[in-house]
Protein backbone atom coordinates (compact mmCIF):
# COMPACT_ATOMS: atom_id res chain seq x y z
CA UNK A 1 0.00 0.00 0.00
CA UNK A 2 2.77 2.38 0.90
CA UNK A 3 4.62 1.45 -2.27
CA UNK A 4 1.56 2.45 -4.30
CA UNK A 5 1.41 5.84 -2.63
CA UNK A 6 5.07 6.46 -3.41
CA UNK A 7 4.58 5.65 -7.06
CA UNK A 8 1.65 8.08 -7.23
CA UNK A 9 3.65 11.08 -5.96
CA UNK A 10 5.52 11.79 -9.24
CA UNK A 11 2.27 11.63 -11.16
CA UNK A 12 0.61 14.03 -8.73
CA UNK A 13 3.55 16.41 -9.02
CA UNK A 14 3.38 16.36 -12.81
CA UNK A 15 -0.38 16.90 -12.72
CA UNK A 16 -0.09 19.82 -10.29
CA UNK A 17 2.64 21.56 -12.31
CA UNK A 18 0.63 21.05 -15.51
CA UNK A 19 -2.43 22.65 -13.92
CA UNK A 20 -0.31 25.49 -12.54
CA UNK A 21 1.12 26.11 -16.01
CA UNK A 22 -2.38 26.16 -17.53
CA UNK A 23 -3.54 28.56 -14.81
CA UNK A 24 -0.55 30.81 -15.52
CA UNK A 25 -1.50 30.84 -19.20
CA UNK A 26 -5.07 31.83 -18.36
CA UNK A 27 -3.81 34.57 -16.02
CA UNK A 28 -1.51 35.84 -18.77
CA UNK A 29 -4.45 36.00 -21.17
CA UNK A 30 -6.50 38.20 -18.86
CA UNK A 31 -3.66 40.47 -17.69
CA UNK A 32 -1.71 41.19 -20.88
CA UNK A 33 -2.71 43.84 -23.40
CA UNK A 34 -4.81 42.58 -26.26
CA UNK A 35 -3.74 43.09 -29.86
CA UNK A 36 -6.21 43.59 -32.69
CA UNK A 37 -5.54 43.23 -36.40
CA UNK A 38 -7.26 44.45 -39.54
CA UNK A 39 -6.34 43.83 -43.17
CA UNK A 40 -7.05 45.84 -46.32
CA UNK A 41 -5.97 45.34 -49.92
CA UNK A 42 -5.94 47.55 -53.00
CA UNK A 43 -5.24 46.71 -56.64
CA UNK A 44 -3.80 49.30 -59.00
CA UNK A 45 -4.51 48.22 -62.55
CA UNK A 46 -1.89 49.39 -64.99
CA UNK A 47 -1.96 49.96 -68.74
CA UNK A 48 0.90 48.64 -70.80
CA UNK A 49 3.58 51.15 -71.72
CA UNK A 50 6.18 51.19 -74.44
CA UNK A 51 9.77 52.04 -73.65
CA UNK A 52 12.82 51.63 -75.84
CA UNK A 53 15.25 48.84 -75.05
CA UNK A 54 16.31 45.36 -75.93
CA UNK A 55 14.16 43.58 -73.36
CA UNK A 56 10.68 42.29 -74.07
CA UNK A 57 7.65 44.50 -73.54
CA UNK A 58 6.36 42.31 -70.69
CA UNK A 59 9.67 42.57 -68.82
CA UNK A 60 9.84 46.33 -69.29
CA UNK A 61 6.31 46.81 -67.99
CA UNK A 62 6.92 44.61 -64.96
CA UNK A 63 10.13 46.45 -64.07
CA UNK A 64 8.44 49.88 -64.24
CA UNK A 65 5.46 48.68 -62.20
CA UNK A 66 7.69 47.20 -59.50
CA UNK A 67 9.70 50.41 -59.32
CA UNK A 68 6.56 52.53 -58.98
CA UNK A 69 5.06 50.13 -56.46
CA UNK A 70 8.11 50.22 -54.21
CA UNK A 71 8.17 54.00 -54.42
CA UNK A 72 4.52 54.16 -53.41
CA UNK A 73 5.17 51.80 -50.49
CA UNK A 74 7.87 54.09 -49.14
CA UNK A 75 5.72 57.22 -49.48
CA UNK A 76 2.74 55.68 -47.67
CA UNK A 77 4.65 55.43 -44.39
CA UNK A 78 6.61 58.67 -44.56
CA UNK A 79 7.00 60.72 -41.40
CA UNK A 80 4.76 63.47 -42.78
CA UNK A 81 1.98 61.00 -43.59
CA UNK A 82 2.14 59.30 -40.19
CA UNK A 83 2.34 62.60 -38.32
CA UNK A 84 -0.81 63.76 -40.13
CA UNK A 85 -2.56 60.55 -39.03
CA UNK A 86 -1.54 61.20 -35.42
CA UNK A 87 -2.66 64.83 -35.44
CA UNK A 88 -6.07 63.96 -36.90
CA UNK A 89 -6.89 61.31 -34.30
CA UNK A 90 -7.31 62.48 -30.66
CA UNK A 91 -6.57 58.99 -29.29
CA UNK A 92 -3.23 58.86 -31.09
CA UNK A 93 -2.40 62.42 -30.06
CA UNK A 94 -3.11 61.54 -26.42
CA UNK A 95 -1.01 58.40 -26.76
CA UNK A 96 1.86 60.52 -28.05
CA UNK A 97 1.48 63.02 -25.19
CA UNK A 98 1.54 60.17 -22.66
CA UNK A 99 4.60 58.67 -24.34
CA UNK A 100 6.39 62.01 -24.27
CA UNK A 101 5.54 62.48 -20.58
CA UNK A 102 6.92 59.03 -19.72
CA UNK A 103 10.11 59.77 -21.59
CA UNK A 104 10.57 63.07 -19.74
CA UNK A 105 10.05 61.38 -16.37
CA UNK A 106 12.43 58.58 -17.27
CA UNK A 107 15.23 60.99 -18.17
CA UNK A 108 14.26 63.46 -15.42
CA UNK A 109 14.93 66.53 -17.52
CA UNK A 110 13.13 68.86 -19.85
CA UNK A 111 13.81 68.35 -23.51
CA UNK A 112 12.41 69.94 -26.66
CA UNK A 113 9.59 68.29 -28.58
CA UNK A 114 11.77 65.71 -30.36
CA UNK A 115 10.01 62.49 -29.41
CA UNK A 116 7.74 62.43 -32.47
CA UNK A 117 10.19 60.56 -34.78
CA UNK A 118 10.58 57.78 -32.20
CA UNK A 119 6.83 57.61 -31.66
CA UNK A 120 6.22 57.46 -35.42
CA UNK A 121 8.72 54.62 -35.65
CA UNK A 122 6.68 52.69 -33.09
CA UNK A 123 3.53 53.21 -35.16
CA UNK A 124 5.37 52.22 -38.33
CA UNK A 125 6.28 48.91 -36.69
CA UNK A 126 2.55 48.18 -36.24
CA UNK A 127 1.92 48.52 -39.98
CA UNK A 128 2.96 45.98 -42.58
CA UNK A 129 2.67 46.63 -46.30
CA UNK A 130 3.04 43.72 -48.71
CA UNK A 131 3.47 44.64 -52.35
CA UNK A 132 2.93 41.67 -54.65
CA UNK A 133 4.98 43.09 -57.51
CA UNK A 134 4.32 43.89 -61.13
CA UNK A 135 2.25 40.80 -61.92
CA UNK A 136 -0.81 41.66 -59.80
CA UNK A 137 0.22 45.14 -58.57
CA UNK A 138 -1.61 44.60 -55.28
CA UNK A 139 -0.99 46.32 -51.95
CA UNK A 140 -1.93 44.41 -48.79
CA UNK A 141 -2.04 46.43 -45.56
CA UNK A 142 -1.93 44.67 -42.19
CA UNK A 143 -2.28 46.86 -39.10
CA UNK A 144 -1.97 45.68 -35.50
CA UNK A 145 -2.81 47.77 -32.46
CA UNK A 146 -4.10 47.34 -28.93
CA UNK A 147 -7.13 49.44 -29.90
CA UNK A 148 -9.48 48.05 -32.59
CA UNK A 149 -10.58 51.60 -33.47
CA UNK A 150 -6.99 52.73 -34.02
CA UNK A 151 -6.18 49.63 -36.08
CA UNK A 152 -9.10 50.29 -38.40
CA UNK A 153 -8.32 54.02 -38.55
CA UNK A 154 -4.68 53.48 -39.53
CA UNK A 155 -5.61 50.97 -42.23
CA UNK A 156 -8.27 53.28 -43.64
CA UNK A 157 -5.87 56.23 -43.56
CA UNK A 158 -3.26 54.28 -45.51
CA UNK A 159 -5.83 53.32 -48.14
CA UNK A 160 -6.87 56.96 -48.45
CA UNK A 161 -3.22 57.99 -48.63
CA UNK A 162 -2.64 55.57 -51.50
CA UNK A 163 -5.70 56.93 -53.28
CA UNK A 164 -4.41 60.47 -52.83
CA UNK A 165 -1.00 59.62 -54.26
CA UNK A 166 -2.45 57.59 -57.12
CA UNK A 167 -5.36 59.87 -58.14
CA UNK A 168 -5.42 63.26 -56.40
CA UNK A 169 -1.72 63.99 -56.70
CA UNK A 170 -1.82 63.18 -60.40
CA UNK A 171 -4.66 65.68 -60.80
CA UNK A 172 -2.72 68.29 -58.81
CA UNK A 173 0.32 67.83 -61.05
CA UNK A 174 -1.76 68.38 -64.17
CA UNK A 175 -3.46 71.39 -62.58
CA UNK A 176 -0.09 72.99 -61.79
CA UNK A 177 1.14 72.34 -65.34
CA UNK A 178 -2.01 73.83 -66.85
CA UNK A 179 -1.73 76.88 -64.61
CA UNK A 180 1.89 77.38 -65.65
CA UNK A 181 0.98 77.19 -69.36
CA UNK A 182 -1.94 79.57 -68.85
CA UNK A 183 0.34 82.04 -67.09
CA UNK A 184 2.86 81.78 -69.90
CA UNK A 185 0.12 82.33 -72.46
CA UNK A 186 -1.02 85.39 -70.56
CA UNK A 187 2.47 86.85 -70.77
CA UNK A 188 2.67 86.11 -74.48
CA UNK A 189 0.54 88.98 -75.66
CA UNK A 190 0.43 90.24 -79.26
CA UNK A 191 3.17 92.71 -78.51
CA UNK A 192 5.45 90.20 -76.78
CA UNK A 193 5.27 87.09 -78.98
CA UNK A 194 4.47 85.88 -82.44
CA UNK A 195 1.25 84.27 -83.57
CA UNK A 196 3.08 80.94 -83.84
CA UNK A 197 4.09 81.07 -80.16
CA UNK A 198 0.57 81.89 -79.02
CA UNK A 199 -0.92 79.11 -81.14
CA UNK A 200 1.67 76.66 -79.79
CA UNK A 201 0.82 77.53 -76.17
CA UNK A 202 -2.89 77.28 -76.91
CA UNK A 203 -2.47 73.90 -78.59
CA UNK A 204 -0.27 72.64 -75.76
CA UNK A 205 -2.78 73.79 -73.16
CA UNK A 206 -5.74 72.12 -74.89
CA UNK A 207 -3.81 68.90 -75.42
CA UNK A 208 -2.69 68.78 -71.79
CA UNK A 209 -6.22 69.52 -70.61
CA UNK A 210 -7.60 66.55 -72.54
CA UNK A 211 -4.77 64.35 -71.30
CA UNK A 212 -5.39 65.37 -67.68
CA UNK A 213 -9.09 64.50 -67.89
CA UNK A 214 -8.38 61.14 -69.51
CA UNK A 215 -5.69 60.36 -66.94
CA UNK A 216 -8.05 61.28 -64.10
CA UNK A 217 -10.75 58.95 -65.41
CA UNK A 218 -8.29 56.09 -65.95
CA UNK A 219 -6.69 56.54 -62.53
CA UNK A 220 -10.08 56.40 -60.78
CA UNK A 221 -11.07 53.36 -62.82
CA UNK A 222 -7.81 51.51 -62.15
CA UNK A 223 -7.93 52.10 -58.38
CA UNK A 224 -9.87 49.17 -56.90
CA UNK A 225 -10.31 48.44 -53.18
CA UNK A 226 -10.44 44.66 -52.96
CA UNK A 227 -10.82 44.45 -49.19
CA UNK A 228 -11.91 47.35 -47.02
CA UNK A 229 -10.39 47.64 -43.52
CA UNK A 230 -12.99 46.10 -41.24
CA UNK A 231 -13.45 46.63 -37.51
CA UNK A 232 -11.61 43.82 -35.67
CA UNK A 233 -14.09 42.23 -33.27
CA UNK A 234 -11.82 39.74 -31.50
CA UNK A 235 -8.14 40.16 -30.60
CA UNK A 236 -5.55 38.02 -32.36
CA UNK A 237 -3.38 37.96 -29.23
CA UNK A 238 -3.34 36.62 -26.62
CA UNK A 239 -5.16 33.51 -27.79
CA UNK A 240 -6.76 31.85 -24.76
CA UNK A 241 -6.54 28.31 -26.10
CA UNK A 242 -2.96 28.74 -27.28
CA UNK A 243 -1.56 30.31 -24.11
CA UNK A 244 -3.41 27.80 -21.92
CA UNK A 245 -2.01 24.84 -23.85
CA UNK A 246 1.43 26.43 -23.93
CA UNK A 247 1.36 27.00 -20.16
CA UNK A 248 0.19 23.43 -19.55
CA UNK A 249 2.95 22.09 -21.82
CA UNK A 250 5.60 24.09 -19.97
CA UNK A 251 4.23 22.88 -16.63
CA UNK A 252 4.26 19.30 -17.91
CA UNK A 253 7.87 19.58 -19.05
CA UNK A 254 8.92 21.08 -15.74
CA UNK A 255 7.11 18.30 -13.88
CA UNK A 256 8.82 15.62 -15.95
CA UNK A 257 12.19 17.28 -15.47
CA UNK A 258 11.75 17.56 -11.68
CA UNK A 259 10.60 13.95 -11.49
CA UNK A 260 13.62 12.85 -13.49
CA UNK A 261 16.00 14.76 -11.21
CA UNK A 262 14.46 13.23 -8.10
CA UNK A 263 14.75 9.74 -9.61
CA UNK A 264 18.42 10.33 -10.44
CA UNK A 265 19.15 11.62 -6.92
CA UNK A 266 17.53 8.56 -5.33
CA UNK A 267 19.64 6.22 -7.44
Amino acid sequence: MRQGKKTDKPQILILVLTLVGAAAGIAYHFTTKQVYETVASVVLYRDRIETPGASSEETKNRWVWVRDGLTLTESLLSDDALEAMVSQRPELQKRYDDYKTRQLKRHQLERPDDEMPVFLHRIRNEIKIDYTGGDSNTFIFTVKDRSPQIAQYLAQSIVERLKHVWIDQLHENYTDALAAIAAEAGKAGPENSSLVSRNYLRTTYNGLLVESRLSQVMAEKNFQIVRKPSFPVAPIWPNLTLVTLLGAAIGLLIGLFVTFLKAVQKE
